[in-house]
């Protein structure tokens, strides 16, 4: 069993053993832009294999930047930390 993720670089096969994901089902743990994709699943024995219909996982929200101020030398500086 397998899942795969197709996105615009094409088909790859997910980790599903990794932190990320969970096995057997596809748990995606701190979900972010870059895992909207869509999803199947690959299962094969011996006798063959089939393949799910896809799911589309389409990520909406904003992107939060914490803004602070440091001053080097007498030189303000302004640095944004995407959270």
């Amino acid at each position: 069993m397998k899942w795969q993720k197709q996105n615009n670089s094409g088909p790859h096969e997910i980790n599903i053993s990794s932190e990320n994901y969970s096995n057997p089902k596809l748990v995606i743990n701190s979900v972010m832009f870059t895992d909207e994709a869509s999803y199947t699943l690959v299962v094969s024995n011996r006798v063959g294999s089939a393949t799910s219909n896809s799911i589309q996982l389409d990520v909406t929200g904003i992107i939060i930047f914490s803004m602070f101020f440091l001053t080097v030398d007498n030189v303000q500086l302004l640095s944004l930390i995407h959270i």
